[in-house]
C-alpha cells in the first residue's frame, strides 16, 4: 500500500521532533559533552544552535515527505535517509551512555528509533523494488 510509506515517514519526522523536544527540554546542549566543549563559552549559542539544527532537521523531514508524495524522489530514498538520520541518532546516544551510564537528555526517546528503524527496514524489504510506493 502507498500510504504505508506515508505512515511510516511521517511517525519518523514525528518521533525526531518529539525527540528533539525532550533534548530542549532537558538542555541538551549543556550536557551533551562536544556540544558542552564548543558552545559552553559562549552564553545562549547552544540553545540557538540546537533549535536551528533541529527545526532545519524537521524541515529536511516535511520536504522528503511532500517530494515523495508528489513523486520526486522514490519513496527509498526518504525512508533510507530516515533510516541513516535515526540510526546516526541512535548510535551517538547508545555510545554516550555506554561512556555514562547517567540519564542524558534524548535518552528516554531514543529506543524508540530502533522501533521505527526496524518497521521501515521491514516495509522496505516487503515492496517490490520496481514499484517503491505500494500502489497496485
Amino acid at each position: 500500500m502507498k500510504d504505508r510509506f506515508d505512515i511510516l515517514l511521517l511517525a519518523m519526522i514525528a518521533l525526531q521532533l518529539v525527540h528533539a523536544v525532550e533534548e530542549f527540554v532537558l538542555e541538551f546542549w549543556n550536557a551533551f559533552p562536544p556540544m558542552r566543549a564548543v558552545y559552553g563559552g559562549v552564553p545562549g549559542l547552544g540553545p540557538r544552535v540546537f533549535v536551528l539544527f533541529h527545526s532545519l532537521l524537521i524541515l529536511f523531514g516535511l520536504w522528503c515527505y511532500r517530494e515523495m508524495r508528489r513523486g520526486r524522489i522514490p519513496p527509498r530514498a526518504a525512508i533510507g535517509a530516515w533510516i541513516l538520520i535515526q540510526g546516526v541518532t541512535l548510535f551517538v546516544h547508545v555510545a554516550w551512555f555506554v561512556v555514562d551510564s547517567s540519564y542524558q537528555p534524548g535518552l528516554a526517546t531514543t529506543p524508540l528509533f530502533a522501533a521505527t528503524i526496524a518497521a521501515a527496514i521491514l516495509v522496505l524489504k516487503r515492496e517490490p523494488v520496481a514499484n517503491g510506493r505500494g500502489d497496485d
